[in-house]
């Protein structure tokens, strides 16, 4: 039954444009102070874009707007209705939308794993644009927070600072 359910809201998610869901994202908020998931993800095509011009001895012109494409389109899966009823999906669906839509293969697949690591055990990205990718969105989440003075305490981290931070150090 449950994967029934997959199907019936893959095949709805297919049927909408990338406009359509990028638009999904404007209307769900990451945080109240923090904004939008859609403004998320303009700062993250902004850290993208500046890493970019300071990575040009070790990755390409073509990586560096493989990058900034996939630090745009990250978050989009988070308006899908996949992602939606399976929350464990996220990152993985976005990389299979964007093969949908035809995106270059790198962009899908640091999509899919800009989320890694999950927890202390689980995979680190293997491509180098996951890798720069899920580093920019962890330098986001913590600098965001910070920002706001939402910093954890000795026994409270609602917001998940602690382990952005361990994902950044791996």
């Amino acid at each position: 039954a449950r994967l029934d359910d997959a199907s019936f809201y893959w095949q709805i998610d297919l049927s909408i444009s990338l406009k359509q869901a990028l638009a999904k994202t404007e209307t769900i908020t990451y945080h109240q102070q923090l904004g939008s998931i859609s403004q998320k993800a303009i700062r993250l095509e902004r850290l993208a874009d500046q890493l970019a011009l300071l990575m040009t001895e070790l990755i390409t012109p073509e990586q560096q707007d493989q990058l900034i494409s996939a630090a745009k389109h990250c978050k989009l899966d988070l308006g899908l209705k996949v992602v939606d009823e399976f929350p464990e999906t996220q990152g993985i669906i976005g990389g299979h939308y964007c093969r949908h839509l035809e995106f270059p293969e790198p962009i899908c697949q640091a999509i899919a794993e800009h989320y890694l690591p999950t927890s202390s055990n689980s995979p680190l990205p293997e491509t180098t644009l996951g890798k720069l990718l899920a580093l920019i969105d962890r330098l986001d989440h913590v600098t965001g927070f910070f920002a706001i003075d939402k910093k954890p305490t000795g026994s409270k981290d609602p917001f998940a600072i602690r382990g952005a931070a361990l994902g950044i150090i791996n």
